[in-house]
């Protein structure tokens, strides 16, 4: 007996410090909030793209009901009196028209130029820019970079985040991880003020926690018959020195219709370029 003591007491050992340590799912979360936080801050903030978005409105049998070509300015910007981060779409031609007085409307906005109130005004031309989407589905969260906010190391105990496999992304080895909301209230809200829980997945190189690719599933829900999903791919920008969105595509359907119409959209990213952003007086 005294000689199998000790032996047992090793092996209850090494039984209890294999049960502590944590999974690597949690070591990989880490690197990944560090990676966006740097990232929003040093890489993404004022960067303004050039976006050519297509959009489709499909009939159950896949023919084209209607369609639309945008051309806009997007940035990613920090904004008082919070510092909480937002994207901008500022749509500058419609279809191959040019809308007046658009173009570099983002700077006139940010500097104390022309206005006192940059954040109101910046939410008016997010709103103004969704008018231009097709489709009977009002939509605000078709932004490439909008699942960054989930990753933020403030909104970590906001949703559960799950190991859902491994898969190379164009060259890239990347750990895939699954995340739902778990909180009360939402990140995003229908347009009558109903919270929509978000779920999705993000691809991320394990050793730096940089993120590839993001997807975005929505619906349906209660009062809410769209089921949507938004893909996005990052890849490394050489003149940049930089990973940043090169394209997005998504879908919307309506599970509600005895013959759904989809709404699709393919997105494309480039002529990233720096904006200087001033306080207003």
């Amino acid at each position: 007996m005294a000689n199998g003591s000790p032996a047992l007491a090793v092996t209850l050992a090494l039984a209890v410090a294999a049960g502590a340590q944590e999974p690597p799912i949690l070591d990989l979360m880490r690197r990944v909030h560090a990676y966006v936080a740097v990232y929003e801050d040093h890489v993404l903030s004022g960067m303004v793209a050039e976006e050519i978005y297509r959009q489709q409105v499909l009939e159950s049998d896949g023919s084209v009901r209607q369609q639309r070509r945008l051309v806009s300015e997007y940035v990613i910007l920090q904004l008082p009196p919070d510092e909480a981060w937002y994207g901008f779409r500022n749509v500058i031609e419609v279809d191959g028209e040019p809308l007046p007085d658009r173009a570099h409307r983002l700077e006139e906005i940010f500097t104390s130029q022309r206005t006192n109130h940059p954040v109101d005004d910046a939410m008016q031309l997010a709103e103004e820019s969704a008018q231009f989407n097709v489709g009977n589905v009002y939509r605000t969260v078709n932004l490439p970079t909008f699942v960054l906010s989930f990753l933020r190391p403030a909104n970590r105990k906001r949703l559960a985040f799950e190991d859902a496999g491994r898969e190379e992304i164009e060259g890239t080895p990347t750990w895939i991880v699954s995340f739902r909301e778990q909180k009360d209230s939402s990140f995003i809200a229908t347009p009558k003020g109903k919270d929509l829980k978000t779920r999705g997945r993000f691809w991320a190189e394990p050793s730096s926690g940089r993120v590839i690719q993001t997807e975005l599933d929505l619906g349906p829900d209660r009062g809410i018959p769209w089921k949507a999903k938004i893909v996005v791919t990052y890849r490394r920008v050489a003149e940049r020195d930089a990973w940043l969105p090169a394209e997005m595509h998504e879908t919307y359907e309506n599970t509600r219709q005895r013959r759904p119409e989809r709404v699709t959209g393919e997105a494309t990213y480039a002529n990233y370029r720096p904006i200087t952003v001033r306080k207003a007086k």
